[in-house]
């Protein structure tokens, strides 16, 4: 199985023609009050609908932080995303209330980090990343891989300070489903840098 790539924290069109057009799988867009990339669901709205038209083997994915069930198939009807990713520490009763096929649901590790009850989440992806007491994500920082369960891997994007540098070692190893890139193809949050693309990809390939 080829690991699929995402790039997240998308906000302008021309990056994400950009990140399209170099391969990538997954296109993220942030909406949340608590993300330096946030971006507004009218242009998110028009960013996927963009996407599905132009590059149509190109995934969306709506990236939110409430916990609001009503609110969340809201987002998904309005931005016509093909993946919800949930980035909180919802219950796993709440989670599975949501009425969308294509759910991704968001563990936030550290060292100390105890991950049980994945299988009672009826979610067909999971995504791995570093735990923030201060950000929900997109920090930069990496955590340890090991401490993802092996079995999850298949299913899952791997996220936290994925970079050119380090790319090289998690794809071969790990063998995730996806890795999830945002801050390190940056020049600031939501503007992306198509020389660090660039290297990522070439990185990759």
């Amino acid at each position: 199985m080829l690991t699929k790539i995402k790039i997240c924290g998308l906000t302008r069109w021309e990056d994400a023609k950009f990140v399209a057009e170099q391969g990538a799988d997954f296109l993220g867009f942030i909406h949340s009050d608590k993300s330096k990339r946030n971006a507004s669901l009218d242009s998110i709205q028009k960013l996927i609908s963009q996407v599905h038209s132009e590059y149509p083997s190109v995934s969306t994915v709506c990236v939110v932080t409430t916990d609001d069930i009503s609110e969340i198939e809201m987002i998904i009807s309005k931005t016509n995303c093909d993946y919800i990713q949930v980035h909180n520490d919802m219950n796993v009763a709440y989670f599975n209330r949501i009425q969308f096929q294509n759910k991704i649901k968001v563990f936030r590790v550290s060292n100390d980090t105890k991950i049980s009850d994945i299988d009672q989440y009826q979610s067909p992806y999971y995504l791995w990343d570093t735990h923030d007491k201060d950000h929900m994500g997109g920090t930069g920082k990496r955590f340890n891989w090991d401490l993802i369960p092996k079995k999850y891997l298949p299913r899952s994007f791997v996220a936290g300070g994925i970079n050119d540098q380090n790319i090289s070692n998690l794809i071969p190893k790990y063998q995730p489903f996806s890795v999830d890139i945002s801050s390190s193809v940056e020049t600031e949050p939501g503007k992306k840098s198509k020389l660090k693309l660039q290297k990522l990809f070439q990185s990759i390939r």
